[in-house]
C-alpha cells in the first residue's frame, strides 16, 4: 500500500467557540393571535389559572425552554417579543411589539421577567392575527447582521400555535438569515396541524423559493406536547427536552463560523506549569448545569 497524500484536519467544537468567547444571544418571540382561544377561557393556549396555579402551555413553554438556553446567555438578558395582536391605545395590529412595552429598551433580565411582562401584556392586547413570522425573524436578522465578527451568535426562540400565515415571507426572511450568524427554535404548542412547521425545519431537503436557495438549514422544530406529561401540565423529562431544543445549534453554529474563516482562540491547555499565567489570561464563560447534548 503506498501513501500518496495526507492531510490532517482540526476538528473545532461548539465549546471551542464558547471557551474562547463567543457571545449567545437569545431573543424570545410569543403568538399572541386569536387562534390560541380567549384568555379567559379555560381551554385557551393563554389561559391564566390565578387560582390554581397551573401553568398555561406558553408558560410551559417560556419556563422550560428557557432554563435550557438560559446558562448558555452569558449576559442572561432577552429581548423579548409578541406578535399578532391588537396594541393599546390605538387598537392596531401588531406583528412585532415589545412584551415589556418598553421600544428602547426590549430587554428582560431572565426567564422569570419574560414571563411576568408575557401574564401582564394578557391582559392588555387583544388577541388577533393573522399568525406571522417574517416580522420577528427580520429583526432579529437586521441586529445579526450588525455582528458578523465571529464573535456573536444569535438564537431566536419563537413559541407559537402553528397556524402561520404568511409562509412565502416567512421562507424568505429564513433563506436572507441563513447567511448570518443565526439560528431559529420555534416551539410548537397546542394540538394544531404543524406540517408548515415540518416543513420550515428543512433537515432533508434545503429551503428554496423563486429559486434561491438557503445558505444552510437555521431552523429546528420542536412540538411542546411530545414532552408534556399526559397527567399533568409539567415537563415529563427535561433532558429529552433539552436535547431535542439544542440537538442542532451546536452545528448550526460551529457550520457558519467554518463557512466564513473564524477559528477559536483555543486557549493554551492548563498545567502546573502555566496555571497561573492561564488563569490571568484566558477568558472565562462558565457553563453552569449545561445540558450535555452541547458537549457532543
Amino acid at each position: 500500500v503506498e501513501l500518496v497524500t495526507i492531510s490532517v484536519a482540526e476538528e473545532i467544537t461548539f465549546l471551542d467557540y464558547i471557551r474562547s468567547g463567543t457571545q449567545m444571544h437569545f431573543a424570545v418571540a410569543i403568538d399572541f393571535t386569536a387562534s390560541n382561544g380567549a384568555p379567559r377561557d379555560p381551554l385557551s393556549l393563554h389561559y391564566l389559572d390565578i387560582y390554581g396555579g397551573r401553568p398555561n402551555p406558553y408558560e410551559i413553554a417560556l419556563r422550560s425552554v428557557g432554563d435550557i438556553i438560559q446558562p448558555y446567555n452569558s449576559a442572561g438578558i432577552y429581548p423579548a417579543f409578541g406578535f399578532g395582536a391588537k396594541i393599546p391605545p390605538t387598537g392596531e395590529v401588531s406583528h412585532l411589539f415589545h412584551l415589556n412595552g418598553i421600544p428602547s429598551h426590549p430587554y428582560c433580565s431572565g426567564v422569570t421577567e419574560v414571563l411576568d411582562h408575557y401574564r401582564k401584556r394578557l391582559a392588555s392586547v387583544t388577541l388577533y392575527g393573522p399568525t406571522n413570522f417574517s416580522n420577528v425573524i427580520n429583526n432579529t436578522a437586521s441586529i445579526a447582521q450588525q455582528y458578523e465578527d465571529g464573535k456573536h451568535y444569535f438564537v431566536l426562540l419563537i413559541i407559537t400555535d402553528g397556524i402561520i400565515s404568511d409562509m412565502i415571507h416567512t421562507k424568505r426572511a429564513i433563506i436572507n438569515a441563513s447567511k448570518l450568524p443565526m439560528s431559529i427554535i420555534i416551539v410548537g404548542v397546542g394540538n394544531a396541524d404543524f406540517a408548515a412547521m415540518d416543513e420550515l425545519d428543512s433537515d432533508d431537503v434545503r429551503m428554496q423559493l423563486d429559486g434561491k436557495y438557503a445558505e444552510r438549514d437555521i431552523v429546528q422544530f420542536v412540538p411542546l406536547n411530545k414532552f408534556v406529561s399526559q397527567n399533568g401540565p409539567f415537563i415529563r423529562a427535561q433532558a429529552d427536552l433539552a436535547k431535542e431544543v439544542l440537538y442542532e445549534i451546536p452545528q448550526q453554529m460551529t457550520g457558519y463560523m467554518r463557512s466564513r474563516g473564524f477559528k477559536p482562540n483555543i486557549p493554551v491547555p492548563i498545567t502546573s506549569n502555566n496555571t497561573a499565567q492561564a488563569f490571568d489570561s484566558q477568558p472565562i464563560h462558565p457553563v453552569p448545569n449545561a445540558p450535555p447534548v452541547l458537549i457532543a
